[in-house]
């Protein structure tokens, strides 16, 4: 379980590292928003939004796969329950900022 949890932790740094990207609006955007938009809709499109609203999704789920990690090495049954806690807050935010984001575009 020990290596599991290093691959957990690994996975968590990489996705740390996309969230940052995005918070700093770098780097390919992981948003349906921009994947299947038109290369005229991208270019005058301001997708200021949808990076924050990836960053804070890929920054939850590095936290997810960070507590899947600590319980896998130490065994410790809160780190589950912050896991799910972990999984709901991102479902409630994603959802709740999609809609926001689609009142704002004309």
């Amino acid at each position: 379980m020990v290596v599991f949890g290093i691959i957990m932790f690994v996975f968590s740094v990489i996705l740390f590292l996309i969230s940052i990207r995005h918070f700093r609006k770098k780097g390919f955007l992981f948003n349906n928003a921009y994947i299947y938009a038109t290369k005229e809709e991208r270019e005058r499109t301001d997708y200021a939004p949808y990076y924050r609203q990836s960053a804070i999704v890929f920054l939850l789920i590095a936290v997810q796969f960070l507590m899947i990690g600590f319980y896998a090495v130490t065994k410790w049954t809160p780190f589950l329950v912050a896991e799910f806690i972990v999984i709901v807050l991102m479902l409630c935010y994603a959802i709740i900022s999609s809609r926001r984001i689609g009142r704002k575009l004309p």
